[in-house]
Order: C-alpha cells, then sequence, then structure tokens
C-alpha cells in the first residue's frame, strides 16, 4: 500500500518530469533532440500515410509513462501497481491544469 505523501510526491513528479519532456528543451537541449530524434528530417507521417505523433511530444502520453515507471520504485503487486499509476498520472495531469490556471491569472 503506497501512503497519501507518496503517491502525492509521484503524482508531481510524473507531472513534472512529463512537463520537462514534452515542453522544454532540457539541460543542453537533451529534451528537444529525443522529441527530434525518431523524425530526423521532421516527417511524422510513414510510409502508409499515418501521422504519428509520438510519446516523447504528448503531455498525457508521457505522464502515464513516467507515473508508470516512478511506481515500479514502490515495489507494489501488479494490480495495484496499474491502478496507482494511472491515478497518479491523473492526478498530477490535474494538479498542472490547476497550477496553471492560478499562474495565468497572477500574471
Amino acid at each position: 500500500m503506497i501512503s497519501a505523501f507518496d503517491f502525492l510526491l509521484l503524482a508531481v513528479a510524473s507531472w513534472r518530469l512529463a512537463h520537462m519532456v514534452t515542453n522544454e528543451d532540457g539541460p543542453f537541449g537533451v529534451f528537444d533532440a529525443a522529441r527530434q530524434w525518431p523524425y530526423p528530417f521532421g516527417t511524422k507521417v510513414d510510409a502508409k500515410g499515418v501521422y504519428h505523433d509520438g510519446v516523447l511530444t504528448c503531455l498525457y502520453c508521457c505522464s502515464v509513462w513516467t507515473a508508470a515507471v516512478g511506481a515500479l520504485l514502490f515495489g507494489l503487486p501488479l494490480m495495484e501497481w496499474a491502478l496507482v499509476s494511472l491515478a497518479a498520472s491523473g492526478a498530477g495531469l490535474m494538479l498542472g491544469k490547476l497550477t496553471r490556471a492560478s499562474f495565468e491569472e497572477g500574471a
């Protein structure tokens, strides 16, 4: 079982890491380079004409994966790990939306 503090910490950390990866350049441009790596020439359409937008460019997708990896550190049983991962991702995204609104109002 994960404590409320650990859950809140996981939610905030997963949102922050997902936000850094999807929206920021990072130190020495590492996140920007990682986002461009699969598509070095700027094209995201495969041979069948399907548009791909990867995990590294979607905040929601990246948040799920960062929460899942973070939840692995707690050594939870499989079902609890899956639920905690999804819940922490959702909670982190909600916190991000709430804080973004308050920052925009204050600016």
